[in-house]
């Protein structure tokens, strides 16, 4: 039962650090490549701040508070020992978003973003964050689903 959020989490990071490394490798600050004009572009931006680039500039707050959540979740997992497989997939894709975008800011100082939803006129966005969110979507269904005792 383990070994399914496991692998997702290991592989959802690995594609979150390979589509980073080929867009800060390839593309240039600022390029927008369409995939489907004026809808989907892969546009290279950056980031120093968290979501919408709230806290901008605070990398050090960022990288220390993504540690401590990371730590809580562990430490959850590791007190609570729980069964549920969509509580294991959403701490897993949390998790694994949080160590790719906490990667980026260690090495790099900022995030790389470059997923653009030009036709909703969206913050560009990138794989970690994606897995961030779904994880915390699939988190909350555990939760209002789950019983206390299951908690």
């Amino acid at each position: 039962m383990l070994w399914l959020p496991i692998l997702m989490g290991v592989g959802t990071l690995a594609l979150d650090r390979l589509t980073k490394l080929i867009v800060h490798k390839e593309m240039r600050l600022g390029q927008s490549i369409p995939i489907i004009k004026n809808i989907f572009h892969i546009t290279f931006q950056t980031n120093d701040g968290a979501a919408f680039s709230l806290l901008s500039g605070r990398i050090l707050f960022l990288i220390v508070a993504t540690l401590l959540i990371i730590a809580a979740l562990v430490a959850y997992i590791i007190v609570k020992k729980p069964k549920s497989k969509i509580f294991g997939i959403a701490v897993s894709l949390m998790i694994s978003g949080a160590v790719g975008n906490l990667l980026d800011r260690l090495f790099l100082g900022y995030v790389v973003d470059f997923l653009d939803m030009c036709i909703i006129n969206f913050p560009v966005f990138n794989v970690a964050d994606m897995c961030v969110v779904i994880g915390a979507a699939l988190f909350c269904i555990y939760i209002f689903k789950c019983t206390d005792e299951s908690l």
